[in-house]
């Protein structure tokens, strides 16, 4: 499903970006969740790295989605619309 949104999604290279670097990490996740399911301490271990992973590319797609409004828009239109 995120193979089929990174390729239909046509709003910006950004977006793009971020939705084949979910796609290609989660895959991965997926992967080693299936290698390591016989072992019920490590599936916790890679359950919380990925809580994680979604955390911090999280805060990073918000950080990016942030310096992008700071770079290419007004500074009249960012503290209208509360950004600081």
């Amino acid at each position: 499903m995120r193979c089929i949104v990174g390729v239909t999604v046509h709003a910006d290279q950004k977006n793009r970006f971020h939705a084949w670097q979910s796609s290609i990490l989660f895959s991965i996740l997926f992967v080693l969740h299936l290698i390591l399911s016989w072992s019920t301490f490590l599936s916790w271990v890679l359950l919380l790295v990925d809580l994680g992973t979604i955390g911090y590319l999280t805060m990073r797609a918000y950080r990016d989605g942030m310096l992008w409004i700071l770079l290419y828009s007004s500074g009249a239109d960012v503290i209208q619309s509360g950004h600081t």
